[in-house]
């Protein structure tokens, strides 16, 4: 297999397997044929079942757990409190429910997420910080997956992209060569899937939230929080905040008025059909909002 380096400051070298090196420097997609886009797709499908050099991790979110190398090495992970959504006929909307899965540790550098005896994922494994991240929403391990470049020292450099479902999606941003966050992010809503796609957007100075940041549900902004970055135990208080007590905020300010106008809007439009998808949506929040609730 034909790999090509290219040279970094301070002597760092990432290497590329078969995907361009432009392409990974935010090549845009649209950009290329018919043809060449239905190759690549078919070509990251492979890549990912192969497991090469890509890493499908999801990045600083609150579903995921750090575990040391020791931990992950030592016996296969029980996961009893992962996320999946079900659809509640009685309710007539989707619903998040508790699932457990299996994670094991095939002694090769990869990680196979199991459920129901059936693998959903299997993936190298990178270590960040001494600390590995693994997912623990369904939906995600089935369809989340982030493409971008690693040092010689396996830590996440230059600009990382995320796909859903094989679709170039806006989330993502740049590591410096220090693998720390700067510049504008969007990043991933702990439990983002196809009737949750909740996203922040805002600036990371030296790994740091900073400035403002903006709640977006699909890619329309819901709420501005501003971040004053004074030092780190300020930085885990607006996590606490942003994935507890605020976060509920957003949710029931924007049940009660914006998506009533939504409603109304493409029910005009399309007899209907649009306003059960978004009921569905309205009352797909109202239960993640429980379950952070209920979550601590």
């Amino acid at each position: 297999m034909k790999q090509d380096s290219i040279q970094l400051n301070h002597g760092m070298k990432a290497e590329i397997v078969e995907i361009k090196y432009e392409f990974l420097l935010n090549y845009k997609v649209n950009q290329f044929s018919p043809e060449q886009r239905q190759q690549y797709f078919a070509y990251i499908n492979l890549q990912l079942k192969q497991q090469q050099t890509m890493s499908s991790i999801t990045l600083l979110n609150t579903d995921q757990q750090l575990r040391s190398e020791e931990e992950i090495e030592k016996s296969d992970i029980i996961i009893e409190d992962a996320v999946k959504i079900h659809w509640n006929i009685w309710c007539g909307s989707w619903q998040f429910i508790k699932t457990s899965i299996i994670i094991k540790n095939n002694k090769n550098q990869e990680l196979i997420y199991i459920k129901d005896h059936k693998t959903l994922r299997q993936e190298k494994i990178f270590y960040l910080r001494n600390n590995f991240e693994f997912m623990k929403n369904v939906e995600q391990i089935n369809h989340l997956t982030w493409i971008g470049l690693f040092s010689n020292l396996n830590q996440k450099i230059g600009i990382w992209n995320a796909y859903w479902k094989l679709q170039k999606i806006i989330i993502g941003g740049y590591y410096d060569q220090c693998s720390k966050k700067q510049g504008k992010w969007v990043e991933i809503f702990e439990n983002y899937c196809d009737f949750a796609k909740v996203t922040y957007k805002g600036q990371y100075k030296n790994g740091l939230k900073c400035n403002i940041w903006e709640t977006l549900y699909q890619n329309k902004i819901m709420q501005y929080q501003f971040n004053e970055v004074v030092q780190e135990y300020m930085v885990n208080k607006v996590k606490k905040m942003v994935y507890g007590q605020i976060c509920m905020i957003i949710f029931m300010m924007n049940v009660k008025l914006p998506f009533k106008e939504i409603i109304k809007m493409e029910l005009n439009k399309d007899h209907g059909q649009q306003n059960i998808r978004n009921t569905m949506n309205k009352n797909l929040i109202r239960q993640e909002v429980d379950y952070i609730m209920k979550k601590g």
